[in-house]
């Protein structure tokens, strides 16, 4: 809180007639005073930006509330049942509908992650004994290029925010946005412990899924923000929904053990309802259970941890009268049409939570963004598409001829093959297996082995199969490349300096294209955690930054957010930086 009056040092000067020095009055302008009964010469000051000095004021350390704790408020605790009960099984049939409308999108995610072959169960091949399983890795090798290429320039060390000045720069702008800088930096890279690990795993599977979702809110437990994956195959959009950001209906079906259920009922986020306990694992999803293949974990279908599954929705609803007269009639009216975030206990169908979904004092009601989507290539519709689309026939193909060139080195080597019978080694079977013989009836006269054990023909490896198995993996690789061309280093004349920068550019121009979408979708995650600092930071608080510390206000962050991601999707590599550098000066 600034003393008055601007710039002059803290003294007991500053006490107005007639008080003790245990009375100490501050305020925040000049003539406006609050009675703190403390001794001065106990207060710490802290120089200000605009030449004054601030007091670490009692209390103003600890979590603050949101402005307006009843605008805020879960409006499940103030709603009748019947108003609830009807909201609750409204919603649920139209997730389900919105659920099945996605099983094939489940399925195309679930075969991308088994043709990776990681889970040692990709489709495809011969089922004779001893017959090849080994996968092409071209889909492996993409994803982990990708996600490889991505972290670094979203996840520097430094820290992923920089500093984005609105309208005029002047010198109080730049301060405050280097503020909220380091402060957010610190918050990404030291205090949400889990940021950097969620994001590996978002960008290892937004190609195979296609989009993939980051959520984020305040935990009022660990009194700082919470990161948290979120799988495509658990998120639910509308059938004819032009785009994710536009669907008027999202949902998040969250699994939860008992202590997590159990923390937010305590933190008030739930209600304290008596709900059943599950009794049963949930059903994973198509792509959960090859993904768990792929970890080398098995359901023992024991629920030991009391995990249950919640729908956590982002969808409009028309106020009725009964609800309006229960939630007071302040903020809606009957017959508005406003966005909440609801959510409901899936085995029990109760709704646990709602609260609005829009700023106090927003009259456009704008809806607030909880999950924040990472597209690899957007389509014609609510969901991008990714590897499985693009290039999943083409890496079934390499898989497929790869296996049919180790099988035949495998038949061509083994010994098989058919005799005669009464040749001793007996046997009925007609069908000659790999590394076996079968006796066959060729009558009394032949009396040369020769005559009566013969190999089986087999083929050895294919040189038109092993070029064919070439051409399919460049095919790949010319659709998804992200690797930029190889430009020459030496020859009878240099290559001019224009021409060498539009090889760096050129090579890169489709991963270009996928790093400028997840740059976005960083942007709106930041301004997200923009928002969540501005409700629940506390009024001051101090950061140790290596040693250095620096003072963070929760009043820096009234306003627009004037930060941005450190990543430039104009420049997505150290090679193209170098490149570029070193042609220039030349």
């Amino acid at each position: 809180m600034p003393l008055p009056p601007n710039g002059t040092p803290a003294t007991h000067d500053h006490i107005p007639p007639g008080r003790s020095p245990g009375a100490l009055m501050l305020g925040a302008d000049v003539g406006e005073y609050i009675v703190l009964d403390q001794d001065p010469d106990e207060l710490v000051f802290t120089p200000g930006p605009d030449g004054g000095e601030y007091v670490d004021m009692p209390g103003e350390r600890e979590e603050s509330k949101p402005p307006d704790e009843g605008f805020y408020s879960n409006l499940a605790a103030v709603l009748p049942d019947s108003v609830k009960n009807r909201i609750a099984t409204e919603l649920i049939r139209s997730i389900e509908v919105d659920k099945r409308a996605r099983e094939l999108r489940d399925k195309q995610y679930e075969e991308g992650i088994r043709r990776t072959g990681l889970g040692k169960d990709a489709p495809g091949g011969a089922d004779f004994e001893g017959a090849s399983r080994v996968v092409h890795p071209m889909l492996t090798e993409a994803c982990i290029d990708y996600e490889s290429r991505i972290i670094k320039e979203m996840f520097p060390p430094s820290g992923p925010v920089k500093p984005k000045i609105i309208g005029a720069v002047t010198k109080e702008k730049e301060e405050r946005a280097s503020r909220k800088t380091e402060h957010m930096n610190w918050q990404i890279t030291v205090q949400i412990k889990e940021a950097r690990s969620v994001l590996e795993t978002l960008f290892t599977q937004v190609p195979l899924g296609g989009s993939q979702f980051l959520r984020q809110w305040w935990d009022h437990r660990l009194k700082r923000p919470r990161w948290e994956f979120a799988p495509i195959d658990k998120v639910y959009v509308p059938f004819a929904a032009a785009d994710y950001l536009s669907a008027h209906r999202k949902t998040f079906a969250d699994r939860i053990s008992a202590i997590e259920f159990k923390q937010r009922v305590s933190q008030g986020q739930y209600l304290d309802l008596d709900l059943p306990p599950p009794s049963m694992m949930p059903d994973p999803t198509k792509s959960e259970a090859a993904s768990r293949k792929v970890e080398g974990v098995e359901d023992q279908a024991e629920n030991i941890d009391g995990d249950r599954d919640i729908y956590e929705v982002q969808t409009y609803l028309e106020v009725t009268e009964d609800a309006a007269e229960a939630l007071g009639g302040e903020v809606e009216k009957a017959g508005d049409l406003c966005p909440y975030l609801i959510t409901i206990d899936v085995t029990s169908r109760e709704m646990i939570a709602m609260y609005r979904n829009w700023e106090d004092k927003d009259e456009a009601r704008e809806p607030l963004e909880h999950m924040f989507e990472f597209p690899f290539l957007p389509w014609r519709g609510a969901y991008s598409i990714g590897f499985p689309q693009i290039i999943g026939s083409l890496s079934a193909a390499a898989t497929g001829a790869l296996r049919a060139l180790l099988d035949s080195a495998h038949t061509n080597n083994a010994v098989s093959g058919f005799v005669l019978k009464g040749s001793g080694i007996g046997g009925q079977s007609r069908r000659a297996d790999i590394g076996t013989l079968m006796e066959v009836d060729a009558g009394t006269e032949a009396d040369d082995v020769r005559k009566r054990i013969m190999l089986a023909p087999f083929n050895p490896p294919s040189a038109v199969l092993f070029q064919l198995l070439g051409f399919v993996v460049e095919a790949a690789k010319g659709v998804v490349r992200t690797s930029m061309d190889e430009t020459p280093t030496n020859g009878p004349a240099p290559t001019p300096v224009g021409t060498q920068i539009s090889r760096v550019e050129e090579g890169m121009v489709v991963f270009s294209a996928v790093h400028g979408r997840a740059h976005a979708a960083f942007d709106r995650l930041l301004a997200g955690l923009h928002r969540l600092n501005r409700l629940y930071l506390p009024e001051e608080m101090k950061v140790d930054l290596s040693g250095r510390e620096i003072l963070v206000r929760r009043q820096d962050y009234e306003g627009p957010a004037d930060i941005q991601p450190v990543s430039d999707p104009t420049i997505y590599s150290d090679i193209q930086r170098f490149n570029q550098l070193t042609y220039i000066q030349q």
